[in-house]
């Protein structure tokens, strides 16, 4: 729980009126199961633990919609008194009012919320937790103080959950503020399975898991709430919630890296699982990765020495005053890499750029001006076009050779990648038209081998190379 005053403390008469509601609309839906109504049962396919053949089994269950029933019932629960005080009571709360027949939520989703939302939503939790049509005070306290922690919070929580195959640990392992490896129970893997976020195997007419993921990657972050209209302007701050979300992402991956390279084994993430902390949000945002050969990723374990010495590399990483030490971020990503690549040739291309950034921490001008040269041959149209391609080139790939061999980090600093962004932009937008021209040469039959003679091209003056275009 947080640090907020509870519901039954700061308002006694609006805990008292949503108390005396859930008995009395339990009382009706008794009643109703009584004179012969049946709770409606739903069919669905899910996973449960399986066999000695297998660690999860996906298996046809029937389990109560309570939703649906108190849906049905809706109108008799309406008519009872305790409905009409339990609704008045929180139109005359002044916190809880605030938020009534309002889009609530952040920049991430906000959904509508109304008195019927919460008085149904109380009933129905309490149902999903109990199975049973008493009123259980603990579950009860339990569920309107978090709704009141809700209401008195100026941020939505969130927690993004990936799991990884190719290791296992036994304790949590908190790494940085926001950031943390923890081991998963049967049923948070269950959860995953119905999510369709991690893959199955198929033999004779069941769905099973023999590998499933036993460790996750956990972020936990918040997002500013937002409280507006039906017809209130939204006010979606699209670059925060980048911002955010990119810079866990940064933290994830390179901790996923440095693991890779710690336990020496290929760790890979089955997806994520993106879901607000709000009891009354049920959305969740899902990623789902295709992984190749996940059955062949077997637990490596992060032992509790191996997790002290995890951490201890990671403060080594993720310490931006040390900028002399950036490049071993470059060179631990490309390690990882890889170690995940299926291609011979990429893991050494891979492996090659980690040897640079480990053992080249130098610019190499002569490649510099090669590239910046021959850009500027294929893209300028005239001799000021060549020249500015030229020293735009020059300068990106210098910022590059800063990058790779580990001298700076342009990420660092919100000025730094304000420039690289246009840098990337406009860098992009050169390579593309140069991809262009390279696939409109090769589609010509009696194309040069290389598709562009450099030697000839240097020596033509500044008459643009001729090239048809591929429409």
């Amino acid at each position: 729980m947080t640090n907020q005053i509870m519901l039954k403390t700061r308002n006694t008469a609006l805990y008292e009126a949503l108390k005396l509601f859930v008995v009395e609309a339990f009382q009706v839906l008794v009643k109703v199961i009584g004179n012969g109504a049946k709770v409606p049962m739903i069919t669905e396919f899910c996973w449960q633990p399986g066999g000695p053949a297998a660690s999860f089994l996906r298996t046809q269950i029937t389990r109560p919609e309570y939703w649906l029933l108190i849906h049905e019932v809706s109108e008799s629960i309406k008519e009872l008194a305790a409905y009409e005080q339990a609704k008045t009571a929180i139109q005359e709360d002044q916190l809880w009012c605030s938020h009534m027949d309002k889009l609530v939520g952040s920049a991430m989703g906000s959904r509508r919320l109304g008195i019927d939302d919460v008085l149904r939503g109380i009933l129905a939790h309490h149902l999903m937790e109990t199975d049973q049509f008493d009123l259980s005070e603990a579950y009860f306290d339990e569920h309107v103080d978090r709704l009141e922690a809700f209401f008195h919070s100026s941020t939505v929580e969130y927690i993004r959950t990936t799991p990884l195959y190719g290791v296992t640990l036994q304790k949590s392992l908190s790494f940085s503020d926001a950031v943390s490896i923890e081991p998963l129970s049967d049923s948070e893997i269950l959860h995953f399975l119905n999510a369709g976020l991690i893959s199955s195997d198929f033999y004779g007419s069941h769905d099973f898991v023999h590998n499933s993921p036993r460790a996750a990657m956990v972020s936990r972050f918040s997002m500013p709430k937002v409280i507006r209209g039906d017809h209130d302007p939204a006010e979606t701050n699209l670059q925060a919630v980048t911002e955010v979300w990119n810079r866990l992402t940064v933290d994830e991956s390179m901790a996923i890296d440095l693991l890779t390279l710690h336990l020496d084994a290929r760790i890979a993430p089955a997806g994520s699982i993106t879901k607000s902390q709000w009891l009354m949000d049920g959305s969740s945002q899902i990623q789902k990765n295709a992984i190749a050969n996940a059955w062949a990723l077997q637990g490596k374990p992060l032992t509790e020495e191996a997790s002290d010495k995890f951490s201890r590399l990671w403060s080594v990483l993720n310490d931006s005053s040390k900028k002399s030490r950036h490049f071993l971020a470059i060179a631990v990503r490309r390690f990882a890499l890889a170690m995940s690549r299926p291609s011979l040739d990429d893991k050494l291309i891979d492996l090659m750029i980690c040897a640079e950034a480990i053992f080249l921490r130098v610019d190499m001008n002569e490649l510099t001006y090669k590239l910046a040269h021959r850009a500027a041959l294929l893209l300028g149209e005239t001799p000021t076009q060549q020249a500015d391609i030229f020293k735009f080139i020059k300068e990106a790939y210098a910022m590059r050779s800063k990058v790779v061999h580990g001298n700076k980090s342009y990420a660092r600093d919100p000025k730094d990648a304000e420039q690289l962004s246009l840098i990337i932009a406009k860098l992009s937008d050169y390579l593309r038209q140069a991809l262009l021209k390279m696939f409109a040469l090769a589609l010509n039959p009696q194309a040069h081998s290389e598709l562009i003679n450099w030697n000839d091209l240097m020596f033509c003056g500044t008459t643009p190379l001729d090239i048809p275009s591929l429409n």
